[in-house]
């Protein structure tokens, strides 16, 4: 079996962790992309920076992104905010921060707005897609297709975001697959679209147990005695990210070994530009915390290419993993579900 693609997805937005009320937010944090770009390049790392409209509209961080852009070494997809997307005709509230959430209409305008941004301030075409706050659904996809976009990552699987207004990937697949708009979290050969999930797992040798004991741990009285913590701690149920965020060096390199032995042919590695400086997320607060973060991601690629692991940008992923456009059947309930591509 060849070794894995790893892709490495940065959600690159504004400063302002959680703010649904800013229309014109900070873009700081753009200047630090180019310190983590050298880094990238020195392990042979092609990120794929998926931008939002603050950081591309702003002129300071739009030429950073320029630059990046002319020196070839990522690739640019898009990110939506919708709170700070044109045209702003919602309330700013947790529930319309989910963009999946707002009526049809105003998806494909905030849509289309920020994908003419990015052709006319960065001078690329985008072709691949994350929601912010992983809030995606079929108007979403829709119009993900009526721009021409190819690849789509906002599917986290095996969380559940419905306490934030947010879909349910609980059950989503954890491997790519081609689906239709009206269904994104169902494989079907004939998709015109690629999901490129999140790689988010479980560290043990038995995910299939792991999952089932979290499942049993979120229940009411489970939930009362703690015990989603505990079998976290113990190893039985040990549920990370794949993101230098929300686990330990050994933890990232831990969750791709069990992910390469279940068969896995790529790695989603993701994080949130933000996380570049001290204290705009909850998941770097010092310069320490920067540099340790920094620190986490170096042994990461460092691991990644003693393994062998074919670095790729998302924009890639339907030639990297063998996924190309399917032709369609004239009959919509024909398509027939592929075998997984973890």
């Amino acid at each position: 079996m060849p070794p894995p693609v790893l892709f490495v997805t940065v959600d690159t937005e504004e400063d302002d962790w959680g703010r649904y009320d800013l229309r014109t937010p900070s873009v700081s944090n753009i200047s630090r992309l180019p310190k983590f770009q050298r880094l990238a390049d020195a392990h042979g790392v092609r990120p794929s920076y998926l931008v939002n409209w603050p950081v591309v509209s702003e002129p300071s961080s739009r030429d950073t992104l320029r630059d990046l852009a002319q020196a070839g070494g990522c690739d640019f997809g898009t990110h939506i905010h919708a709170w700070n997307t044109p045209p702003f005709v919602e309330e700013p509230t947790p529930t319309n921060s989910m963009i999946c959430n707002l009526p049809a209409s105003w998806v494909d305008q905030k849509m289309t707005a920020i994908h003419r941004q990015i052709i006319d301030q960065l001078e690329v075409v985008p072709t691949s897609f994350r929601a912010g706050r992983w809030g995606f659904g079929p108007a979403v996809a829709t119009v993900l297709v009526k721009l021409g976009y190819s690849v789509d990552s906002s599917v986290s699987p095996l969380i559940d975001w419905t306490a934030e207004h947010g879909p349910d990937y609980g059950s989503a697949p954890d491997f790519a697959y081609r689906f239709t708009p009206s269904n994104p979290t169902k494989p079907r050969a004939d998709g015109e679209l690629l999901e490129i999930p999140a790689t988010v797992g479980f560290l043990g040798c038995r995910p299939d147990l792991s999952k089932r004991l979290r499942n049993w741990a979120s229940r009411p009285l489970p939930r009362r005695f703690r015990m989603i913590g505990i079998l976290d701690r113990t190893g039985w149920a040990t549920r990370r990210w794949l993101s230098p965020e929300l686990a330990t060096a050994n933890e990232l390199i831990a969750l791709a070994r069990a992910r390469v032995n279940a068969g896995a042919s790529f790695l989603n590695f993701t994080f949130h530009s933000p996380t570049l400086v001290p204290g705009l997320t909850p998941f770097a607060r010092t310069d320490k915390d920067v540099d340790n973060f920094l620190s986490r991601i170096e042994r990461f690629f460092e691991f990644a290419r003693d393994e062998g692991f074919q670095c790729q940008p998302l924009t890639r992923g339907p030639e990297a993993l063998n996924m190309r456009d399917q032709p369609r059947s004239s009959d919509p309930g024909s398509g027939s579900t592929p075998s997984p591509v973890t």
